[in-house]
């Protein structure tokens, strides 16, 4: 168990607004899931402007994770620049 290193696996949805970002996820993951994800979303998912996103991956950091995986829950065409804003605007933020 010591060699374990703390990981977490988070679908992430990156907008311009909490809500935004709270609707994309939810209609994603009810559609992947085939159940109602509109509580669920504000649990689970790493959601939010670029800067509550790294609020949330912090509070993990706090929690002893040291690993994040994401997995977009958003249409292709929005989730294609999630990599760009993680590696620009979120990960660093924990160097």
């Amino acid at each position: 168990p010591a060699a374990i290193e703390p990981t977490v696996y988070a679908f992430i949805v990156i907008d311009k607004s909490y809500e935004a970002a709270a609707a994309v996820a939810a209609a994603r993951l009810q559609n992947t899931y085939a159940q109602s994800f509109d509580k669920l979303v504000y649990r689970y998912p790493i959601i939010g402007t670029p800067e509550q996103c790294a609020e949330r991956v912090n509070e993990y950091v706090e929690a002893g994770c040291r690993h994040v995986i994401f997995t977009p829950a958003a249409p292709p065409d929005q989730a294609k620049d999630f990599p760009k804003t993680i590696a620009e605007e979120i990960f660093p933020r924990f160097r």
